[in-house]
């Protein structure tokens, strides 16, 4: 999938590169990204594709785990892509929701997409996980090892 702008090219570049990471590449931990992981990804990043969220890189993570990361003028959103299946989505360094479904996450995305797009000041975002409602709360940003492409 080729969008056509070099963030975009590059970050694609990446998710495949994390398939082929040596056993081992942190410090004696960490491998391959699995599939199903990098396959989440990629659905994830062609959903920020769609929200006009182009600004992109990904990392991954000796955990197995790979991180998305968006950038918007003095917005920065991070979505964490887990091996266990969840998802989690953290806006302006601060704001995270975690242990998240697909579903959940997306609708993440779009909340904060909304809040970029709309240059809202607040760092706090409402979002509905289902019957109930959720505000995103203040955690610190996880500090990934960045596993650049070959």
């Amino acid at each position: 999938m080729n969008i056509g702008t070099p963030d975009q090219s590059r970050t694609e570049k990446k998710l495949e590169s994390f398939a082929h990471l040596s056993a081992g590449w942190h410090y004696g931990s960490g491998g391959p990204i699995a599939d199903d992981v990098l396959a989440r990804s990629r659905q994830m990043y062609r959903a920020l594709l769609a929200l006009a969220l182009t600004r992109t890189d990904a990392f991954a993570s000796a955990d197995g785990s790979v991180l998305l990361s968006v950038l918007r003028g003095d917005h920065h959103m991070e979505l964490f892509i887990y091996p266990n299946g969840t998802y989690s989505v953290s806006y302006n360094k601060g704001d995270e929701l975690e242990g998240l479904s697909e579903s959940e996450a997306k609708h993440a995305l779009r909340e904060v997409s909304g809040a970029i797009w709309n240059h809202t000041s607040g760092s706090s975002i409402q979002t509905t996980t289902g019957p109930t409602s959720v505000a995103l709360n203040h955690w610190p940003t996880k500090t990934l090892v960045t596993a650049g492409c070959p």
